[in-house]
């Protein structure tokens, strides 16, 4: 399609033109930003053009069908044809751009699925590296993909524009590899972002990598009257028991540390990894009130940091430019969330599993890296433990068995507390005023 840029501007005018229309008695409103009004009732952006992909939603299918009224007479005027194999209309789900649509939330696209399950052990280094850029892709719908495909990417540099031996593919491996696409095919669903909806931070930091999650609430009657409390009178309700209102996730995000980062304080590798997760975020969380998951103490020691490290006082001069709240919350009260997500294993427990073994591995390694006095009496809080000999580790093959046997060590260890201490702790950490 040679005008899809200027087309779907045409879109809009004629949408404009059209401003006058009545739909049930109430007027609709176009702003020049692109957004259609109801009465009273906001309708997002309901026009997306990407190269010769058109997608059209809208809360009303009155709107749905305006707007393909208006993108047929462009089509008309340019003399461009409909390919119907290729359209989909008032279905379920949808593909688009790689990614399918359901009204509950988003997955990866079912088209990729046969492709994938079909897909054999590579023989090659850049058979390797297309299975894992197509992994990648979805990096956002399991939790620390980045950190899981670690030994595809090792293997991949080892063998690069070579043939892998088969022996170089161990049963962890091969088991990784399995489970790596049941990850994909299992068709994940994240939640949608919805502006009118909190948004929840969690960010998790060790020496082998950092990684955040982006949560809201669901559409559950509780959630929704949790919600309202939360705004009007700023009670948080969410995970702090089992049973009450939950957090659904949105999108998932790690990487491996750098070298540097990996000697760092653990409240310094907090604030590096939370510093990290914002900017990625940034689109979802600049100019709004958000809460922060986190240990509380980690935040105030590098917002009230006044040593010699610029580098810690510049982090916190940029964390000052975004408002949010600090809640600490019992990890194990996020155990049970999404618990009905179409998932290879529940999401969010499968992240925090998988942050507490990375933390358990180099508290075993750096102790003093986890003590709060070091942070103050060493010399350089992001320098811990780098003068002592170590031996570089290969990287945790993370396959389900591996995870679900620490998460059921992790389950003994929940049992024999009886969760005596279930406790709602909200830290008053605001970056700017209410």
């Amino acid at each position: 399609m040679m005008h899809q840029l200027r087309d779907k501007w045409e879109i809009l005018f004629i949408l404009k033109i059209r401003a006058m229309l009545t739909i049930g008695g109430e007027l609709i409103r176009i702003s020049d930003t692109d957004e259609i009004t109801i009465g009273d009732t906001l309708l997002y952006r309901g026009i997306r053009v990407i190269i010769d992909d058109i997608l059209l939603w809208a809360s009303n299918l009155q709107i749905v069908l305006l707007y393909f009224e208006c993108i047929c007479e462009v089509f008309q005027k340019y003399r461009v044809s409909f390919r119907l194999d290729k359209c989909d209309f008032l279905k379920d789900r949808v593909e688009y751009v790689g990614h399918d649509l359901t009204p509950t939330g988003n997955c990866p696209a079912k088209s990729k699925f046969n492709m994938i399950d079909d897909w054999t052990p590579p023989t090659n280094g850049q058979a390797l590296h297309s299975f894992t850029s197509l992994i990648n892709f979805y990096n956002h719908y399991p939790p620390f993909m980045e950190m899981r495909l670690k030994p595809m990417r090792l293997l991949y540099r080892k063998y690069l524009r070579k043939d892998i031996p088969l022996i170089a593919w161990s049963p962890q491996l091969i088991e990784l590899f399995q489970d790596i696409k049941r990850m994909i095919t299992s068709s994940p669903l994240l939640v949608r972002f919805n502006p009118a909806k909190p948004f929840f931070l969690k960010t998790d930091w060790s020496a082998s990598g950092m990684a955040w999650i982006l949560m809201r609430p669901d559409d559950s009657p509780a959630s929704i009257a949790a919600t309202h409390l939360l705004k009007e009178h700023g009670t948080n309700l969410f995970d702090a028991t089992m049973d009450g209102p939950r957090l659904l996730p949105v999108r998932f995000g790690s990487r491996a540390c750098l070298d540097k980062e990996k000697w760092f304080h653990s409240f310094v590798g907090e604030g590096a990894c939370r510093r990290w997760g914002i900017a990625q975020n940034r689109k979802f969380l600049w100019g709004t009130h958000f809460y922060w998951l986190c240990d509380c103490a980690a935040v105030k020691e590098i917002l009230e940091y006044d040593g010699p490290i610029t580098m810690i006082k510049r982090w916190a001069q940029e964390l000052l430019g975004y408002h949010f709240t600090v809640v600490h919350r019992l990890q194990r009260m996020m155990r049970d969330v999404d618990s009905l997500n179409r998932f290879y294993g529940n999401p969010v427990q499968t992240y925090i599993t998988i942050a507490r073994m990375f933390a358990d591995d180099d508290k075993a390694k750096r102790p003093g890296a986890y003590d709060k006095s070091a942070f103050h009496s060493a010399l350089d809080p992001t320098r811990i433990g780098k003068d002592a000999p170590a031996i570089e580790a290969a990287p945790r093959v993370l396959t389900k068995s591996v995870i679900d046997s620490y998460s059921s060590n992790i389950d003994k260890e929940i049992k024999a507390s009886e969760l005596t201490d279930i406790i709602e702790h909200t830290d008053t950490i605001r970056t700017s005023p209410k």
